[in-house]
């Protein structure tokens, strides 16, 4: 078994991309994070991507961009420990590991037999796809629009507070630009914005929606429903298949997704590393 690092996105994805196109939907954060590096490298700076290869499996894939967690999208618990091995032998020192449960568990479990470190669940996540056109139980006030430059402070400090409620840290310092450059954001409005949705850069037919936020004043409205059933139906249109995360200790959000027509199609971790 071979482990190895990159820096270059170009030369990661050279490896990468064929499984990604494979299984878009488990490598979608993966495939959305190595894009935004390739345009700009500055969204992540500091970054490590790698693969471990082995004789008749496909490349076990692995994304750390600190201060995140290892993101550890297949399952693979083999590849998963030889992986913490070869972190360990170098200089990174990783807070966590989220992705695939097996996986996660496996690296975690490794990781504190060779620091002395412990573990604590952080976060469970559901994956949930949209098979069918999406619905929404009652009409909503308001419309949608797409987010444009002049909204881009507006956006970003959404990603901000949406991220300290999930004690998710700062967002990278060029996400929300790119994602309004690219017309990835989309606000539900009443007559303002009261709601905001984003989805990320298409990869293997599949797109990620995900910032799904209102702010606390304007909650309980039905907008949050509105504007992910709004961003879904654009990405239908274009042809593509959408998934998304939720956290499974939030019932409202896993109520809004599941009445939207999203289905669970299985269960990831974040694990915190302790000590």
């Amino acid at each position: 078994m071979e482990v190895r690092s990159y820096t270059d996105p170009d030369a990661f994805w050279a490896i990468a991309g064929p499984v990604a196109d494979a299984e878009p939907v488990l490598h979608s954060v993966l495939a959305s994070v190595t894009d935004s590096v390739r345009r700009d490298p500055e969204a992540y700076p500091s970054r490590a991507f790698y693969a471990v290869l082995r004789a008749g499996f496909p490349p076990f894939l692995a994304l750390h961009t600190p201060p995140y967690p290892f993101h550890l999208p297949a399952g693979d618990p083999e590849a998963a420990s030889a992986l913490a091995d070869f972190v360990h032998a170098g200089s990174a020192a990783p807070g966590g590991v989220g992705g695939a449960l097996d996986s996660a568990v496996a690296f975690a479990d490794r990781w504190c037999a060779l620091t002395g470190r412990t573990q604590r669940v952080a976060m469970r996540l559901g994956l949930y796809d949209l098979p069918g056109a999406p619905r929404l139980q009652r009409p909503v006030p308001g419309t949608a629009r797409q987010a444009t430059l002049p909204d881009e402070p507006l956006v970003a400090e959404w990603l901000t507070a949406f991220r300290a409620e999930l004690d998710l840290g700062e967002p990278g310092a060029a996400g929300s630009r790119l994602a309004v450059e690219d017309g990835r954001v989309l606000f539900w409005c009443d007559p303002e914005p009261v709601a905001m949705a984003l989805v990320s850069v298409p990869s293997g037919g599949v797109a990620r929606v995900g910032y799904v936020y209102t702010p606390p004043g304007h909650r309980g409205r039905g907008y949050a429903s509105a504007v992910t059933a709004r961003i879904s139906e654009e990405q239908r249109a274009r042809g593509l298949h959408c998934m998304l995360y939720t956290d499974l200790a939030n019932p409202t959000s896993n109520g809004i997704y599941a009445a939207i027509g999203y289905r669970r199609l299985g269960e990831t971790v974040e694990l915190a590393f302790c000590g």
